[in-house]
């Protein structure tokens, strides 16, 4: 299994984050678009600032900055690439057409960005932080209805309930200033797959701050002979980051109270949906699901089992040899072997995400023969 972060870093990391971000909610025509000059030459970064007639105090969301260092709203920050596709697509700007503006003509990816703020006449939220490189910068431009779920507090709000299943373990995680992910076995929940092939149950949990993607919480079962991790996506618990728009407005005090019981009230949602994600009835179903897919013969090389699987997944070089480099190895030709080796595969891979894909797609193998129909 791909490692990633050790827990105490991990936390550490969360933390940093989360106290070096500050949200805000603005009218978009009150938001310019602006590529950063140096001694009139232009560079590569793009920011986004306040519109030379600002709204007077736009509402602070998330503030966990001493009140002398917390920023004016007169430079949001540079626009990273996360929030520079949000961009695009807020606006209505093919992507494609919108980098080559802003590579080959950056007046016009400034007159066109700055026209359709204008008329897109709509609060939008923008994340915001203060990068590692002591730089502001905007990670997200989401609606003003996004309900923001951060990562610190999942953290501390799944670990109590992880914590009431005997000799919880993290086996793996991982944080940047997109995603997160924690991934935790209970040992003392295991079942056979076959002769000395014992999975142990755990989770898979996954949340974005930035717009890529739900919370979701997944069965992972980890295999003790190899330990390899195995994410099951058919049986996911998932809770959008769709919550009350936020308005702009002057009664600050009131929203902000409003946006806390919200926040407390999703988290209760999240903390409903780990304790269901622990049933041992789900493990035991899916333990059925591995032995059954032990038992499926593939009735084609093996070779040919991982071409029709790169094609069909879309796989690159070197996720592809990784995988048949495994799958030669094993003794088996069903679907559990070839789940198996794609796991394998995910140890060695360049960096967390894709790990992550490698170890979901095992999953899908297992739970969707037709996968591998030619």
């Amino acid at each position: 299994m791909y490692q990633g972060m050790a827990p105490q870093n991990l936390y550490e990391r969360m933390q940093e984050i989360s106290e070096n971000t500050m949200d805000w909610v603005v009218p978009s025509n009150k938001v310019e678009a602006r590529f950063q000059t140096d001694m009139g030459k232009r560079v590569g970064y793009r920011w986004l600032q306040e519109t030379k007639n600002p709204i007077q105090n736009p509402p602070i969301l998330q503030n966990h900055l001493l009140p002398e260092e917390i920023p004016s709203a007169s430079m949001y920050g540079s626009i990273d690439s996360n929030a520079d596709a949000q961009l695009a697509t807020k606006l209505g700007i093919p992507k494609t057409y919108y980098d080559r503006m802003a590579k080959e003509a950056p007046g016009l990816w400034d007159s066109n960005c700055n026209h359709w703020l204008e008329n897109l006449n709509k609060p939008i939220m923008l994340r915001t932080w203060v990068n590692s490189q002591g730089r502001r910068a905007v990670r997200a431009i989401l609606s003003n209805a996004y309900s923001r779920m951060d990562n610190l507090e999942i953290f501390k709000t799944v670990l109590p309930i992880l914590q009431e299943q005997p000799e919880m373990k993290i086996v793996s995680g991982y944080v940047n200033e997109h995603k997160f992910y924690l991934k935790v076995v209970f040992p003392r929940v295991q079942g056979d797959v076959g002769l000395n092939d014992i999975v142990q149950s755990g989770l898979n949990i996954m949340n974005s701050e930035t717009g890529q993607g739900a919370f979701k919480i997944q069965p992972l079962t980890y295999r003790l002979v190899c330990l390899n991790g195995m994410i099951i996506p058919d049986a996911s618990l998932r809770k959008t980051h769709l919550g009350s728009r936020i308005e702009v407005g002057q009664d600050i005090d009131w929203r902000n109270e409003t946006i806390a019981a919200d926040d407390k009230a999703t988290l209760m949602k999240i903390q409903d949906i780990t304790r269901q994600a622990t049933d041992e009835s789900r493990f035991k179903y899916i333990v059925e699901q591995l032995k059954d897919s032990a038992e499926r013969t593939i009735d084609v090389s093996k070779s040919e089992q991982v071409r029709i699987l790169a094609k069909k997944e879309s796989l690159n070089e070197q996720e592809t040899d990784t995988i048949l480099e495994f799958l030669m190895k094993s003794d088996g030709n069903s679907h559990w072997d070839l789940a198996n080796a794609v796991t394998s595969a995910a140890g060695k891979a360049a960096d967390y995400e894709q790990a992550t894909n490698l170890e979901t797609l095992g999953g899908r193998i297992v739970t969707t023969p037709e996968l591998l129909a030619a």
